[in-house]
């Protein structure tokens, strides 16, 4: 027994007298920064709190634009075009609409805006014509060069129409379908 107490205090001494070079610095002794000491410090540049979500931008967009008078398709193209995205195309195909927009100003306004206005606009086009299935979106760029989709379903319009769901819960349905290209 006193044996088996004497080995294993050996080894560890061993492992201590082998490991105890391993906490010097490889470098010599030199500090190098890490990421985080080597980035410009941001204190001007924090945004307000609380950080307002994204589905609650896009819900008061909606209900800015749901308040439109929309019977038809052609009322819904130009709903959109008023305070929302460009329109460059609308086509309806069947029972689906399919829209070609470029965002309005989405450097200050940012693209969250412009779909939440095309969803309140398709909301009031539902409320008064709900023969379409959807509206599916090609966002655009400068170049008129697509770099992002989303859908809107008459489904999900009807139940914001009919009360079943707020702005909010309307504008995450929507926002779940958008994709971007960097």
């Amino acid at each position: 027994m006193r044996r088996r107490h004497i080995l294993r205090r050996g080894a560890a001494a061993l492992a201590v007298g082998l490991t105890a070079g391993c906490a010097a610095k490889a470098d010599g002794g030199k500090d190098t920064p890490t990421a985080a000491q080597r980035q410009t410090p941001v204190h001007g540049d924090l945004p307000a709190l609380p950080v307002e979500e994204r589905w609650a931008v896009a819900g008061r967009s909606i209900e800015d634009a749901a308040s439109a008078d929309v019977a038809d398709a052609d009322a819904f193209e130009t709903a959109v075009a008023d305070g929302g995205p460009a329109v460059e195309k609308l086509t309806k195909r069947g029972k689906k609409l399919e829209l070609k927009a470029t965002p309005s100003d989405a450097a200050t306004r940012g693209v969250v805006t412009d779909v939440g206005h095309v969803a309140g606009a398709y909301a009031a086009l539902v409320r008064s014509d709900d023969s379409f299935e959807r509206v599916s979106v090609t966002l655009l760029d400068g170049s008129k060069r697509p770099f992002g989709s989303f859908q809107v379903v008459t489904a999900w319009a009807k139940r914001y129409v009919d009360g079943e769901w707020t702005a909010t819960e309307y504008g995450e349905a929507v926002l779940g379908t958008l994709k971007t290209k960097s």
